[in-house]
């Protein structure tokens, strides 16, 4: 499936299978993310949302690195351009995507998410090695942002959004961690971007603000369909 969504000033094309979801910006954009290649502070043209096959053994012997991985993929769907990628275990059918515009103002969100990986922050850790990464199969990422030209500090405030919109919405369908029992805030694994374009300048993203409104709805309302839909394949013993 080919899109494209557009913000004042800014287009993002959405290129989605079942084998990965890619986002093409009409222009660079300013990124800060957890992403699993090029995260970090960034200046990239795509965002690469990677489906893999979840690795029940937690071997890593015989497997080909996730950056190598991601470049090959990228090389495939003739991405040229710097760009940050992520990777997930979950189906792509989780696929959604949602824009909300105000006036010169936009927003725009996707996300791909399972909750077979569901944890709450605190939880005991599954792994002790200080590098240990894995695909999780209840993978939740989320690309997020706006066509506004954000301010350093309105660009973390708008990852903290994000951040908080996601825990918002699982906590509030009352998703278990798989470890301890408890509320769930998120997965093991959850990836978050967020981007700023070169429209009209805004210093601050946070929970008083219009653009922190607009970010958390874009990301609280696809959450809240793949959550009931997740639960409700659940209920009926189809996951």
């Amino acid at each position: 499936m080919k899109t494209e969504c557009l913000l004042p000033g800014l287009s993002v094309g959405i290129n989605h299978n079942e084998e990965n979801a890619l986002l093409s910006f009409s222009t660079p954009v300013q990124t800060l993310s957890s992403a699993l290649y090029n995260g970090g502070r960034q200046r990239v043209s795509h965002v690469l949302n990677m489906k893999v096959h979840h690795n029940k053994s937690d071997e890593y012997e015989g497997y080909e690195h996730p950056h190598i991985s991601l470049e090959n993929r990228a090389c495939e769907l003739g991405v040229t351009g710097p760009f940050a990628g992520m990777m997930t275990s979950a189906s792509m059918k989780s696929f959604r995507y949602k824009t909300i515009i105000e006036d010169d103002l936009g927003v725009f969100c996707c996300l791909t998410a399972g909750l077979t990986n569901a944890r709450a922050a605190g939880d005991p850790a599954d792994f002790r090695d200080l590098q240990a990464h894995r695909a999780g199969s209840g993978t939740i990422n989320i690309v997020a942002g706006t066509n506004a030209a954000l301010s350093e500090a309105a660009l973390a405030e708008a990852l903290m959004i994000v951040t908080e919109a996601r825990c918002s919405s699982v906590m509030k369908h009352a998703v278990l961690s798989k470890v301890s029992g408890s509320t769930a805030t998120g997965t093991g694994t959850d990836s978050n971007l967020v981007f700023s374009g070169s429209g009209p300048e805004i210093h601050f993203c946070g929970k008083h603000t219009l653009l922190g409104e607009m970010l958390a709805r874009a990301v609280i309302e696809p959450m809240d369909e793949v959550i009931r839909i997740i639960q409700q394949m659940e209920k009926d013993g189809l996951i």
